[in-house]
């Protein structure tokens, strides 16, 4: 019996493929190190497609960054004084807006103010400046190359002879739309290729100092206020990152302060008011057709008794005021054609009666209210009223009445 089971073990009987592998673990060589092994991840594919889609998740750079309270006093920025370049009203690396109703004259005065900047003033307000001159790029989205070479050139006094144009300096460059032949690749969104020709344009041109006429096509098919907040929080974050100074244009109608209807308050809203580092508004005056007044709305990095560009300049000013101004003064503009904003760039003829530069001579400062004065209804009032005094001299009761009074027997004995 025992025999019959040792020849059964022997005997050769087939193995199978596990048996066969179950045998080659029997080796002790197969269990010196696992190292070089890993498990089969059923859930690879998962999280590669997650990574793929969210990849923002993954990412460790910041825009942010946090350090002490007074190292943000050491660093250079600090220690630097702003220099302006509107007098205190917009200063270098800062978001300023420019408000004011249609036609008042706000691009005259934004390219004004381009100009002395590229030949290195900070004018209109101040004759004389330390600030160096800069490559400034106005985006001028509209007027025409027609339209604006009529502000800038007027008729030669010499019959025959081509007008007189003004020469701009050579740092100063304009955008304007060319023509409009929308690639393919923006399947006819203009939007989009506005956003993407606009980006290549301050990419190209690498100014310091940059205009736009106006805030409302930085987004054509935007409307509305939520579109200016975020038209102007994309403008801010630019100017901060890449260390630029932006000028904005924005059409506003002026809002009146309660009860004092005739003085004029921020014309733009609370929420877009707290983005600029400085808001001011040009506004006509009824003293005159030509004059024109510019009014500090808002300010977040200066003082108020230092925003006023005559009190803030260290300079000679146009105006003969050089202390402080208080906050119920405006500065005084008047609009006239000149020879140029700093210097007379062409040559003058005796006769000619005016320059071809359109632009403000900044008259010194004033008081608002007297720019909102009803003139002619007060010229009416003394008119109508020298009247009724005439009537009344010329009655013949009030002249008998009137030789007859003490005051007329005083007069001629000669006592007061």
């Amino acid at each position: 019996m025992t025999h019959e089971r040792e020849s059964f073990h022997h005997q050769d009987t087939p193995t199978s493929p596990k048996q066969s592998a179950l045998e080659n673990y029997d080796s002790a060589a197969d269990y010196d190190s696992s190292a070089g092994w890993q498990p089969k991840d059923e859930w690879a594919k998962f999280r590669e497609q997650y990574r793929k889609n969210h990849s923002e998740e993954f990412c460790s750079d910041s825009m942010l960054e946090t350090k002490p309270a007074n190292d943000c006093l050491r660093t250079p920025a600090a220690k630097t004084t702003p220099t302006n370049l509107f007098g205190g009203l917009w200063r270098i690396g800062e978001l300023a807006v420019l408000a004011g109703e249609s036609g008042v004259g706000k691009s005259i005065l934004a390219v004004q103010i381009a100009e002395s900047i590229a030949r290195g003033r900070s004018a209109p307000v101040t004759r004389h400046s330390s600030l160096v001159p800069q490559n400034v790029l106005y985006l001028d989205f509209q007027h025409t190359d027609g339209q604006f070479a009529e502000r800038y050139m007027c008729l030669s006094p010499i019959p025959g002879k081509l007008p007189v144009k003004y020469r701009f300096s050579s740092r100063l460059s304009f955008t304007r739309f060319g023509e409009i032949d929308i690639p393919e690749a923006f399947n006819g969104d203009i939007a989009r290729y506005f956003d993407h020709s606009l980006n290549l344009t301050l990419a190209d041109e690498n100014a310091k100092v940059i205009v736009i006429d106006n805030l409302a096509w930085l987004d054509p098919k935007a409307t509305g206020n939520a579109a200016a907040i975020r038209r102007l929080r994309s403008l801010k974050l630019y100017a901060m990152t890449n260390e630029v100074s932006i000028l904005v244009l924005h059409n506003s109608r002026a809002r009146r302060l309660r009860p004092h209807s005739s003085l004029v308050t921020c014309p733009l809203s609370e929420d877009l008011a707290q983005i600029p580092d400085s808001i001011f508004s040009l506004c006509p005056s009824t003293f005159s057709p030509d004059i024109r007044y510019v009014k500090h709305l808002r300010s977040v990095g200066a003082q108020a008794a230092s925003l006023h560009p005559a009190a803030a300049d260290s300079v000679s000013s146009l105006s003969t005021v050089h202390h402080p101004l208080s906050t119920d003064e405006v500065l005084t503009f008047q609009l006239a054609r000149s020879s140029g904003p700093v210097s007379s760039l062409v040559t003058r003829h005796s006769s000619l009666s005016e320059g071809p530069f359109l632009g403000f001579t900044f008259l010194g400062p004033s008081e608002e209210k007297d720019h909102l004065r009803d003139y002619a209804a007060e010229a009416l009032a003394v008119q109508k009223a020298e009247e009724r005094r005439i009537k009344r001299l010329r009655d013949p009761k009030n002249v008998v009445d009137m030789f007859l009074s003490p005051e007329y027997g005083r007069y001629l004995r000669g006592e007061k």
